[in-house]
């Protein structure tokens, strides 16, 4: 991947990020509105900042990284998103073996 590509994923999900942002700090009943609009059911600001770590580990980011995004003091706090990658770490190579196994069983 190049490093132009990979700016520019960075920038979008800095962008999708702030749109996130903005509609959280909406007041109550326009975010309301908004989820319900969107087929969301509830979204706290908890949720919001697992997605900011989800994201960020999925675009390459350390535990390190994500950590000072979310500003926290304490590491031990950020390594509770360690999962989040594992999940996504284990995902990849699940959806790989499964590409190949396809493969090789159709005999290409």
């Amino acid at each position: 991947m190049t490093e132009q590509v990979q700016v520019h994923r960075k920038n979008e999900m800095i962008r999708q990020i702030k749109q996130l942002w903005r509609l959280f700090i909406q007041p109550t009943a326009l975010r309301g509105k908004l989820l319900e609009r969107a087929g969301i059911e509830d979204l706290t600001l908890h949720d919001l900042r697992g997605f900011i770590a989800l994201a960020g580990l999925s675009a390459g980011s350390t535990l390190e990284g994500v950590g000072q995004l979310l500003r926290h003091k304490n590491m031990a706090t950020t390594k509770g998103y360690a999962f989040l990658k594992e999940d996504a770490a284990r995902a990849a190579a699940n959806a790989a073996s499964d590409a190949v196994i396809k493969r090789v069983g159709r005999g290409d």
